[in-house]
């Protein structure tokens, strides 16, 4: 088979030739394939038609069964640096070994079942060309489904201290928005002792040293569908995410118990089953009441983002199991007052399906201080 003008190497050999694409590109695109095929031309494309040119596209198929191979094969920009694994080695692997590569002075990121918008790539290296200060940025992005309609917008904090502060108790940027330093890939790189979450607990390896930032802007849309690791919790991913959840309330030094640990781990994934239990349900709020009041008293985190965090997944569990009663009769209430009415007003406001009630209650939520 003719590979053109790509360079296609396997694991074993992956030192045995150099590519003719752009010698010093200012960015690498690390795309990492596993039976994406569906998917992975528009992802492809999405890259080449970049209004930004200076940058290298390495694809590593981490030995997909599907006709990825193929897929690639028919492209011939010289940007293009293809490595294919004999094996499937696992994300982590498969993307440690593109850091190991890279070339460019940031590296950006682009799963390959997602899509970024034409001018992502120039916005965001100006602003990390004009802040030095700012080791990764991120965008705003839009969630589509399997066939590429939009269903959700989503918009996480753009401000350092925010995002330094969400970071404790999740993760708020869009993996395939990302672009960083390449000296901070490189030193931090992907964690094999989280290999679900890898992305999360990168970010937060890198946030120790820098200033991060989500750009207002639409920077890609993330695919969700059934085949993707994100679509569901299964017990490995949770495990990892337990643990680093672990980690966080013992930086934040939050005094808890394995069953408090269990209580947050459910509840920031919005796990609204794991609170049929009443019992459940009854240390879930005495736990919301406890992390608001420690994130309180901490200045780093008593910050509106985080009380709107913290509300958004209560008032979320409550309403997947119909306890809206609960909602209305909480210590809560009488303890924060209008912020938590605010809060709340624009929770119902968003679950409504009229678009005008949504907007308040948008609007209710962004007035609170």
């Amino acid at each position: 088979m003719k590979y053109h003008n790509i360079l296609m190497l396997t694991h074993s050999d992956m030192s045995a030739r150099n590519h003719n694409a752009l010698t010093s590109p200012l960015v690498t695109v690390m795309m990492a394939v596993y039976n994406t095929a569906e998917y992975l031309r528009l992802a492809v494309d999405s890259i080449l038609g970049q209004s930004f040119s200076q940058f290298e596209l390495i694809i590593i198929n981490d030995g997909s069964t599907d006709n990825s191979h193929d897929i690639i094969c028919t492209y011939s920009d010289e940007r293009i640096v293809y490595i294919r694994n004999d094996v499937n080695l696992g994300i982590v692997k498969s993307r440690n070994m593109v850091i190991d590569r890279m070339k460019g002075k940031y590296l950006a990121i682009l799963d390959s079942d997602d899509v970024s918008l034409q001018d992502r790539l120039e916005r965001q290296f100006d602003f990390m060309e004009a802040n030095p200060e700012y080791g990764l940025s991120g965008t705003f992005f839009n969630v589509i489904n399997a066939d590429g309609t939009i269903i959700d917008r989503i918009r996480f904090p753009q401000d350092d201290a925010d995002i330094q502060a969400y970071l404790h108790f999740g993760n708020c940027f869009c993996h395939s928005s990302v672009m960083v330093r390449s000296e901070l890939a490189k030193k931090y790189r992907y964690s094999d002792d989280n290999l679900l979450g890898e992305d999360y607990h990168f970010f937060i390896d890198i946030s120790s040293e820098t200033k991060f930032a989500n750009l207002p802007f639409i920077g890609c849309y993330y695919r969700v569908h059934k085949r993707n690791v994100s679509y569901q919790m299964n017990g490995e991913m949770y495990a990892s995410i337990k643990e680093i959840n672990r980690q966080n309330l013992l930086k934040l030094q939050i005094p808890f118990t394995e069953k408090q640990l269990e209580i947050h781990s459910h509840f920031l994934i919005f796990n609204a089953d794991y609170f049929s239990d009443e019992d459940n349900f009854n240390q879930l709020e005495d736990w919301v009441k406890m992390l608001i009041a420690a994130t309180k008293e901490d200045p780093k985190m008593d910050r509106p983002v985080i009380f709107k965090f913290l509300l958004h997944r209560w008032f979320v569990i409550c309403y997947k199991k119909r306890m809206i009663q609960r909602v209305l009769f909480t210590n809560l209430l009488f303890t924060y007052k209008m912020k938590y009415i605010s809060v709340m007003l624009a929770e119902a406001y968003d679950h409504s399906t009229n678009k005008y009630l949504k907007k308040l209650g948008r609007a209710a939520v962004l007035s609170i201080k």
